[in-house]
């Protein structure tokens, strides 16, 4: 009670230190007035007395600074005393103060901006149960050039059944879409078919209804949840949608629950159905399967104890020989497509901040020498070195939070771009899927971490000035100004060295975006094999897994998608259209597999290619090359002898020099029919821009008609302004067929080029920053180690030294500083631009004309800004240089 009493004490007199100031002067004219009086009393005159009491009493100053002392709070009028003079000492010095915050906001802005980035997309953690020990499990068989398949059902039930130990649980779901119909236009919807062991897997918790029940697992029921976003959307919130049913694949499904809105993170979908028991042995590949492993259990364990488990299974599965798995975290796979590019940004904001600092710390290290006298006439009447040194901290830490409350605004702007202009999903590199990105906005620890970065700043950039300054003789300082004293000679020692410092980090960002804009330029360069321009792509897919469906009949099916197309051909506009199994580059790669030459029988080399279902029209369409032999033709069909075209990486890798045309390609499962190759079409890269084409067997479609196709047209229109006549088309054939998935082929090359261009597009600004901020420090010092030598220029100019030499002379010095610099950074960029090689296409990280071309920018910014202050100290007149102090 007594410390709470004493702390309430203190702080009333802290806020009422004024009035307390009155009440204890008044106390003291009391008491001198009483002495005074007494000794007046005595005999004194009266004059004489009020000297004697002052004698008596001593200093009244001395009593204030006591009872200050007892009341404890020195330290805290002394702080307000040096933000007081802080504040009058920055508005004394707009332009100063000004370039300082402006300088601090961009540096610090830039990295609250990509603190945020990284925080909420590589370290958020996902709104699921464990989710740091959820790994994603994909078969693999390097003989056959499988690295990441998706398992089928069959494997998953065998790994279920080994009893793996490293594992608590497995998951396995499908990616898929499903038709909705009696409610409106029909509708296809994003699904994800699941494990009833769905909803304890990741520990959901249903906005409402509940989710599978483990009982359900071997039953064949109709039952969906709704993911959150298509709850909203469709049935408005309603929480009494649990119950009601939906019209699925023509088959009616009871809803029994909602999803929580953080699910979509992981699944963007619409609606969520269990396998069947059935179904599940049946499934073929490209399923997915995710595995929580046991406390303390490490992925590489893991890793080993699947290795035993598949060569059992191979056991009693002889055609499993040679199959392996891949374990990998589920937050490395989600976010390894964009982690490079924004740890590459962090680092190159990292650099930014350090520039920054060093600009400001040059600017006070050279508005301190030229106050130098002043600090010695402060030391000589009494400050400490602790309190100018303090003075300077208090001084650059507000000049660190106006920065910083800058930044803030600037962050805040830089999020609110990446929000409306930013990606909200990226692609899944073999997956054939999407993530969406979470959405990303300022919090507390934005603000937070905006001011530790800004305290932290202030005080680092705050102290090098005064221990610079005040390590040297005041005498001489109070002398001539701080003019060649041993603190000037250090402080320019310190200037020099953040000068070189800011060449080479101005150069390794210059080299870094150089890097990156010559790399993208060569992507976008690249020929895909195809003609992507005026072609618009989308989905279709027909419900014959419906009860009843006419299309469970394969020629019924190849029928409604002969006559979809052939209605979409006839349309105004439309110049070709055709059907395709996968779109390339839509991500979609998965449609790989084994086959053999029968001709060269005695190859025991295990070939795989993709493999792709198209119809007619589909090469003319693309504008895909044909080099040899045919295409398909209408009679390409289950009447006539089944028929294949290779691509040019096929009949190159298998052929060599020999022709293809005639061969025969026999697919291992099946009926093992030979396939004739009939024609060879040129390479087109399917799957990534950056990679060499893949192998490629194209069907005739008609020849094994699937559910899903997509369909690909190029119309002379804009590619927006044909769709509605398109879907009108398809509705004509099927008015319950629906349209989805429609992206334009330049939407779709853009999300393969999404990363690379996101870094390419923030480095290249950051580089420009950092150019700018480069820019401004050499001019600042240069303005000031000029300024210092106006005597000088005034001598060499009164004894007859040309204008131009000194200039010259001024600017050769001053360059010298950058060129050690561009020579630190140009060793540091050979390390460091290693870290982009993930990024970067057809250019070497330590490409030699990029880091010759990015020295040449940065020296000759360099020079523009060395020559600019050098200039207008040889335009002084020599009389008044030589009068100048």
């Amino acid at each position: 009670m007594r410390l709470f009493d004493a702390i309430l004490a203190r702080w009333s007199a802290l806020m009422h230190r004024s009035a307390k100031r009155n009440e204890l002067d008044e106390e003291l004219r009391s008491h001198l007035v009483h002495r005074t009086d007494d000794l007046e009393r005595s005999g004194l005159s009266r004059a004489e007395a009020e000297r004697q009491a002052r004698v008596e009493f001593g200093g009244l100053e001395h009593y204030r600074e006591e009872a200050h002392a007892a009341q404890g709070w020195q330290w805290a009028e002394a702080l307000l005393r040096d933000v007081r003079f802080g504040v009058r000492v920055l508005k004394k010095s707009p332009a100063f103060t000004a370039a300082a915050v402006i300088t601090l906001a961009l540096g610090i802005g830039a990295n609250t901006a990509l603190f945020t980035l990284v925080r909420e997309i590589l370290l958020g953690p996902l709104p699921v149960r464990a989710a740091k020990r959820l790994v994603v499990i994909w078969d693999s068989n390097p003989a056959l050039g499988l690295k990441r398949v998706g398992p089928s059902g069959r494997d998953y039930l065998d790994w279920r059944e080994q009893k793996v130990h490293a594992f608590e649980d497995l998951f396995l779901f499908e990616h898929g879409t499903g038709t909705v119909t009696g409610n409106g236009e029909p509708e296809q919807v994003a699904g994800l078919r699941v494990t009833t062991n769905f909803g304890n897997f990741f520990g959901i918790v249903p906005v409402a209804g509940r989710t599978f029940l483990p009982k359900e697992e071997h039953a064949r029921l109709n039952l969906a949840i709704l993911s959150y976003r298509y709850w909203k959307r469709k049935y408005q919130g309603n929480p009494a949608v649990c119950g009601r049913s939906m019209i699925l694949n023509g088959e009616n499904y009871t809803i029994i629950g909602v999803l929580p809105a953080s699910f979509d993170e992981l699944f963007p979908v619409d609606v969520v159905v269990p396998f069947d028991d059935a179904w599940l042995h049946r499934a073929d590949s490209d399923l997915g399967v995710f595995g929580r492993l046991r406390p303390g259990v490490r992925v590489s364990e893991a890793t080993a104890e699947m290795r035993a488990a598949m060569a059992r299974i191979a056991l009693q599965r002889p055609e499993r020989k040679g199959f392996g798995t891949v374990l990998v975290p589920l937050e490395s796979v989600r976010m390894e497509y964009i982690r490079p590019a924004l740890l590459v940004l962090q680092c190159a904001v990292a650099f930014i901040l350090i520039l920054a600092c060093a600009n400001v710390a040059n600017l006070m290290l050279s508005r301190g020498m030229s106050s130098r006298q002043e600090m010695a006439v402060r030391i000589s009447l009494g400050a400490t070195r602790k309190q100018i040194v303090r003075q300077s901290i208090v001084e650059s830490s507000l000049l660190a939070i106006l920065g910083g409350a800058l930044a803030l605004l600037l962050a805040m702007g830089s999020v609110h771009l990446w929000a409306r202009y930013g990606p909200t999903q990226i692609p899944v590199p073999n997956a054939a899927s999407e993530v969406t990105l979470p959405a990303v906005h300022l919090g507390m620890s934005e603000v937070l971490f905006t001011l530790a970065i800004s305290l932290g700043t202030g005080i680092l950039f705050g102290l090098i000035p005064p221990l610079r300054l005040l390590d040297g003789n005041m005498q001489n300082a109070l002398k001539n100004g701080g003019r060649g004293t041993i603190g000037e000679v250090r402080g320019q020692r310190t200037r020099t060295v953040l000068v070189v410092v800011e060449g080479a980090l101005a150069l390794l960002l210059v080299v870094g975006a150089s890097l990156m804009i010559k790399s993208f330029a060569r992507l976008l360069s690249i020929n895909p094999g195809f003609d992507p321009n005026r072609l618009l792509t989308l989905r279709i897919k027909l419900p014959e897994d419906a009860a009843g469906s006419k299309y469970q009949d394969p020629w019924k099916r190849g029928a409604a998608f002969h006559d979809f197309l052939e209605k979409v051909r006839n349309l105004p506009g439309v110049q070709s259209a055709a059907l395709t199994e996968i779109v390339p580059l839509s991500q979609d790669d998965m449609d790989r597999g084994p086959f053999s030459i029968q001709e060269k029988p005695e190859s025991n080399v295990t070939l795989s290619a993709d493999y792709r279902d198209i119809s007619t029209g589909y090469f003319e369409t693309m504008r895909i090359p044909l080099l040899q032999g045919r295409t398909f033709a209408e009679t390409d069909d289950p009447k006539h002898p089944r028929v294949v075209v290779i691509d040019e990486t096929l009949a190159r890798d298998y052929f060599g020099t020999e022709s293809p045309l005639g061969k025969h390609i026999v697919l291992p499962y099946g009926s093992r029919i030979p396939r004739e190759v009939i024609g060879v079409v040129g390479a087109v890269r399917d799957s990534t821009l950056s990679g060499a084409p893949e192998a490629t067997i194209y069907f005739p479609y008609m020849q094994g008609p699937d559910q899903t196709l997509s369909m690909v047209v190029r119309t002379a229109l804009p590619e927006g302004s044909a769709l509605p006549a398109i879907r009108n088309a398809i509705w004509s054939v099927d008015r319950n067929q629906p349209v989805f998935d429609v992206r334009t082929m330049s939407v779709i090359m853009g999300n393969v080029t999404s990363a690379p261009r996101i870094a390419f597009i923030l480095l290249d600004i950051l580089a420009l920053v950092a150019v700018v901020l480069a820019a401004i420090g050499i001019y600042g010092v240069t303005a000031y180690n000029v300024g210092q030598r106006t005597q000088e220029v005034g001598v060499r100019l009164t004894f007859g030294a040309t204008p131009n030499a000194i200039l010259y002379m001024l600017v050769r010095q001053a360059t010298t500083l950058t060129l050690l610099g561009v020579s630190a950074g140009l060793l540091c960029a050979l390390v460091m631009t290693r870290l982009m090689s993930s990024l970067l296409y057809g250019v070497s990280s330590t490409d030699p004309v990029v880091f010759l071309g990015g020295s040449l920018l940065v020296l000759i910014v360099a020079t523009i800004a060395c020559y600019l202050p050098a200039r207008r100290v040889v335009r002084v007149d020599p009389l008044a240089a030589l009068r100048s102090e």
